[in-house]
């Protein structure tokens, strides 16, 4: 029986949230990889992003990396907060005026964005490489 008040089955949503969530990540970063960092930068420039470059970097390597370590279920609080800047960055410069669906609506971001902050509130769960470090650190 699906009990919402038992750990195990709240470890095995935030593994499958994270996942999900963490593969969507990879996948977008990975675009912005493919275009490089010149045409990432020279996007960001022209949708009127603040110090492009930079921020073409920080949404890569949040994207990329920090999509891998939702995966694997370690530093989820400062990886999940680093993904709600990006994903705020998204809605307010690229997202801007478009609504919340439609073809230039923010329902994906709006719903990264709210992803992210759970799991960074709520941290991995217990199915996550973080836990396994804490059980063999505990043990020795």
């Amino acid at each position: 029986m699906l009990d919402s008040d038992n750990a195990r089955w709240r470890s095995l949503g935030m593994l499958v949230l994270r996942v999900i969530v963490g593969v969507v990540f990879i996948l977008h970063g990975w675009m912005k990889v493919k275009m490089g960092i010149a045409g990432t930068t020279g996007f960001f420039s022209s949708v009127g992003i603040p110090f492009p470059m930079v921020v073409a970097w920080f949404s890569i390597l949040a994207e990329v990396a920090g999509g891998a370590a939702l995966i694997l279920g370690i530093l989820t609080l400062p990886v999940g907060l680093a993904l709600v800047v990006d994903m705020c960055g998204a809605i307010f410069f690229v997202k801007r005026g478009g609504g919340i669906v439609g073809p230039k609506g923010a329902e994906l971001e709006l719903t990264l964005l709210a992803a992210s902050l759970a799991i960074a509130l709520v941290g991995p769960g217990t199915i996550a490489l973080s836990e396994a470090f804490k059980r063999r650190s505990r043990s020795v």
